[in-house]
């Protein structure tokens, strides 16, 4: 009897993905400069024929006009199909104070200028939130937001639904239970919208490594937090490290990539069983 290893490298090898995209986190691009790491990340993906790139907030350190300059002016060239959730460094600065919304400046970087969208690409539904408000640890959306998000998740007939934000669900990571760790405000009314609806949750934020659990089953989401690109806090202090989803008729294959070896880390492999709920490490 063949193992789930056995069975889904067979599988792999012999199905094609309906898509294939990268994921970078948590960049914090400072200077005025393109960044070298993060150009050689893009001229990674590029050679490797990968047409979808999704960055999961906090481009940039200080939500400053040059900084968001040296990143677009980096990335744009390559043509990449890209899907942006701000994050909270994205999202104030020196002159912010957490009573302001998204600052005019961040807002212009935001897909089709819009906070919150949707887009199908393959038979997949993506789904971008925006926290509307520049906190910290806490993702706050307008009434609005969530009405839109519940209507249009009611709808969907599409298998896999994907739902992007820059900060994760709470009880989904060591720590958040912590009196000081407020990750979650109105975690409760996403949490009642995504539930029923099979939905994959990913997101940022903790800065972890590829070394630290990066998939949790939450009651019926799943959870998956892509690895800080820069600033790793928690696990491997290794930076440059991606995301990358190949997602099947009936399952998600997950990898982290290593931009600074040009190689994928298969000692940290994923499979999303997505009919029976089961994640397999192998």
């Amino acid at each position: 009897m063949k193992t789930p290893k056995e069975v889904y490298h067979q599988r792999i090898a012999n199905e094609k993905p309906f898509i294939t995209f990268e994921m970078l986190a948590d960049i914090h691009q400072i200077s005025c400069f393109k960044d070298k790491t993060l150009r050689r990340a893009f001229d990674d993906i590029k050679q490797r024929d990968i047409h979808y790139l999704f960055c999961l907030g906090d481009l940039t350190n200080n939500a400053c006009f040059f900084q968001f300059r040296a990143f677009f002016s980096l990335l744009n060239p390559y043509g990449f199909h890209h899907l942006i959730a701000l994050g909270n460094h994205d999202l104030y600065h020196a002159h912010h104070d957490e009573s302001m919304r998204i600052d005019p400046t961040c807002k212009r970087y935001v897909y089709r200028h819009e906070v919150y969208y949707k887009e199908e690409l393959k038979g997949c539904s993506f789904y971008v939130l925006n926290t509307q408000k520049p906190q910290k640890d806490n993702m706050y959306f307008e009434k609005d937001q969530l009405e839109w998000l519940q209507d249009d998740l009611n709808q969907d007939k599409n298998n896999w639904k994907f739902v992007l934000c820059h900060h994760p669900l709470a009880n989904t990571h060591p720590g958040s239970e912590r009196r000081d760790m407020h990750i979650g405000y109105q975690n409760a009314q996403l949490e009642k919208i995504l539930l029923h609806h099979h939905v994959i949750y990913i997101s940022a934020h903790l800065h972890n490594s590829y070394s630290l659990p990066a998939l949790y089953l939450n009651k019926d989401i799943l959870c998956v937090n892509v690895p800080a690109f820069h600033q790793v806090e928690h696990g491997i202090k290794k930076d440059q490290i991606g995301m990358q989803i190949q997602v099947f008729t009936d399952f998600l294959y997950i990898r982290f990539y290593d931009y600074q070896e040009h190689r994928f880390l298969d000692s940290v492999t994923y499979i999303y069983d997505h009919k029976h709920r089961i994640i397999h490490i192998i």
